[in-house]
């Protein structure tokens, strides 16, 4: 499940998504991108992640690989999530991307609004 959060302060996106996350989700979401890339020209989306227990780094590239193509309107990226494994990958490089990636725990989500709100 996909929720598009009417968090737009800040020039900033947020997003759900899991592993029952859908292809008309995956739609929803690009399109919230999109729309916010043309309202302010350069963003910053906080992800939370939920799930992925069993998942691979290719399955969740495949639910949220819309932004490689806005990966040049993107400044700020947080992900929020449980899994070990993600901020792992993430943090080795997994997500090859030219804008700031920062991982953090369900527990610092507070933080990860922090942050992605800071100059």
């Amino acid at each position: 499940m996909v929720s598009e959060t009417d968090r737009t302060l800040d020039r900033v996106l947020a997003l759900k998504v899991s592993e029952e996350t859908t292809g008309q989700d995956v739609q929803n979401m690009t399109e919230a991108v999109r729309r916010a890339v043309m309202q302010w020209d350069r963003i910053r989306v906080l992800v939370q992640v939920h799930g992925f227990r069993n998942m691979d780094p290719e399955g969740l590239l495949e639910k949220v690989g819309f932004f490689a193509a806005h990966a040049g309107e993107i400044e700020r990226m947080a992900l929020v999530c449980r899994r070990v494994w993600i901020k792992a990958w993430i943090k080795a490089g997994g997500w090859a991307t030219p804008n700031e990636v920062r991982v953090f725990d369900v527990s610092e989500e507070k933080d990860a609004w922090q942050w992605i709100r800071q100059s």
